[in-house]
């Protein structure tokens, strides 16, 4: 079906491009695709204070100029959809009767689109992009956060400011309608919140297009992501200080917006995760030294790890990464033959990050962190024996990435205290003996894995209740508790965005097991280091339960024959009877 728009387009002898940015620009490179760039009188702007003459050749004219020059023109309104209401109220007053949204020509013009990609994009990221040569360009969005502050009492000189840079920046007419407006967003946000409907624009290095008041409210209201519309071209707006300078803001004005800028920086700017692996072990100390050189080091935390929880904490740091599976078991693969099994975390701070985004997925990357990276693979890949591309250092991504690896290996709670929660009811811990078990267990729990705890019928549901609460109360906002219950075991597990943290396995009864025997082990249980242990012989049972069931967990097979001279033979054929077979089968040396 033909473009009705550019029909209007090809019917016009005269046009105005209303709008002397990029999207204006990219509007004449389609009417050039179509030959028809010589109908194009001139650009009109709404300040043209900062203004060129010309672009490609055509004159740029204030808009009432324009209107009284070329009346009878189609005027192609050039500018993002936030603008886009100010631009028809305009060419309203100014008595043009005939326009109509330029972006609308795209549809037919191969040279004249702008490739678009929609994403959600981190507030704080999108907020700390906005530098432009080490100068931070978009104070707009500042006196507008800071007019909102004055909306909810914070201060009383937010709205002076904006009404003063709306002024400078189109009209005194246009002030009035533009702070009612943006009263009545705030009022919408307060009752609604954020409808993700509404995009902000960039261009493809995130520098804003349209939507600073949308940014604005998203800092001021803690909004994670907004909505956004990546266009394949790059901006040129001003929008600095010098701005505001150049418009007469007197020297106290300039102050408040550059010390509200420099406060939401600083709250905007999260730290950025850096992750040494084991083939540089021995150069951890020299390696975060010099990366102190680059920028602040604000915390450096060592993870030890047992080698049956080690893969799984790789795997951890890459789970909400978009790297290829098989490359993550290769670099398990190399690592886990160093003989160190500890990875550093050290979180830096880096005060003017710029982001790009991915060409596969539209994700943000830090380019700071690619450098970094770059640096110390150079550095060090000729000193660590058997190199494997990307096994000395890994950064976040960005900045939910970057919260994700420094949050991982937290230990919000002690299984000691969580012990201690539910030493009233009838329980034991059983297996808590294996290659798994970190060296202060129960101070720390082993990473990504579980803890079972047996228990009497009368004390399942009591224990089950106590779990929740413990952890509801010790578990950070980044995690989630997912309770997956049953009539005899109920699974409690902490993730973090889906990957397993801990967990608690909680059963009255075991399937083939006898009643009867778990009751028995718990009647004659032993404290040792704050919680309950099944006795050696009874232990010994479990050992053998699991390892009929799970004939690939090994290490209990090899617990069993270290401690058979302990082992009540006619008890564990009674209490393994509903596994008589694989028992007479696995066990026939014992038996």
């Amino acid at each position: 079906m033909r473009n009705k728009y550019i029909g209007e387009v090809e019917k016009s002898a005269t046009i105005v491009i209303y709008g002397a940015g990029q999207i204006g620009r990219k509007v004449y490179n389609a009417l050039e695709e179509m030959n028809l760039q010589d109908r194009v009188t001139c650009f009109a702007v709404s300040d043209q204070h900062d203004a060129p003459d010309t672009i490609n050749g055509v004159m740029v004219k204030s808009i009432d100029v324009a209107a009284k020059e070329y009346g009878d023109a189609l005027f192609l309104l050039s500018v993002g959809e936030r603008f886009m209401y100010e631009l028809e109220q305009r060419v309203i007053r100014e008595k043009i009767d005939h326009y109509f949204d330029g972006k609308k020509i795209y549809e037919k013009s191969n040279q004249g689109d702008i490739e678009q990609k929609h994403i959600n994009v981190d507030v704080n990221e999108l907020f700390m992009q906005q530098y432009r040569d080490g100068r931070y360009n978009r104070m707009d969005i500042v006196v507008r956060y800071l007019a909102i502050e004055n909306y909810h009492g914070v201060n009383d000189y937010g709205f002076s400011l904006y009404r003063k840079m709306q002024a400078r920046r189109m009209s005194e007419d246009y002030v009035d309608f533009a702070v009612n407006r943006f009263k009545e967003l705030i009022a919408s946000w307060e009752s609604d919140g954020y409808r993700g409907e509404s995009e902000i624009e960039c261009d493809e290095n995130l520098q804003l297009i349209d939507g600073s008041h949308r940014i604005a409210m998203g800092l001021y209201y803690g909004l994670d992501k907004l909505s956004c519309t990546v266009n394949s071209c790059e901006d040129d707006i001003e929008y600095g200080l010098d701005w505001f300078i150049e418009h007469g803001f007197d020297q106290n004005e300039i102050r408040l917006i550059g010390e509200k800028q420099d406060q939401l920086c600083r709250r905007a700017c999260r730290p950025i995760s850096c992750v040494l692996w084991p083939a540089v072990y021995e150069y951890y100390s020299e390696i975060t030294e010099k990366i102190s050189l680059l920028y602040r080091v604000k915390s450096v935390k060592d993870y030890c790890f047992k080698e049956e929880t080690f893969g799984r904490a790789i795997r951890g740091i890459y789970h909400i990464d978009d790297i290829e599976s098989w490359k993550i078991d290769k670099k398990i693969e190399y690592l886990i033959a160093y003989p160190e099994k500890t990875i550093r975390v050290i979180e830096l701070d880096i005060p003017k990050p710029r982001f790009r985004l991915k060409s596969a997925n539209g994700h943000t990357i830090l380019v700071e962190g690619e450098r970094i990276k770059r640096i110390f693979r150079n550095c060090y890949k000729e000193r660590i024996d058997n190199y494997f591309y990307d096994i000395i250092m890994h950064t976040g991504d960005n900045y939910g990435q970057s919260e994700y690896i420094l949050n991982l290996f937290k230990q919000e709670f002690s299984l000691k205290d969580y012990f201690m929660e539910i030493m009233q009811y009838n329980w034991i811990a059983i297996k808590t003996d294996s290659p798994v078990t970190p060296n202060d267990f129960p101070q720390s729990y082993p990473f990504s894995k579980d803890i079972d705890i047996i228990c009497l019928d009368e004390d399942y549901d009591g224990i089950v209740c106590s779990t929740e609460a413990f952890l509801k109360r010790t578990v950070g906002k980044m995690r989630k508790i997912n309770m997956i219950s049953g009539r005899e075991k109920t699974k409690v597990r902490v993730e973090q965005k889906g990957y397993l943290i801990f967990q608690f396995d909680i059963s009255r009864r075991l399937p083939k097991m006898e009643t009867g025997f778990i009751r028995r082990s718990i009647e004659q249980r032993e404290y040792k280091d704050g919680y309950y242990i099944a006795k050696k012989q009874h232990e010994l049972i479990y050992r053998m339960y699991e390892y009929l069931i799970y004939p690939a967990k090994n290490w209990h097979y090899a617990y069993i024959e270290e401690n058979k001279t302990l082992l009540d033979y006619e008890e564990a054929v009674k209490a393994l009877s509903g596994l008589k077979d694989l028992l007479t089968q696995r066990f026939h040396d014992l038996l």
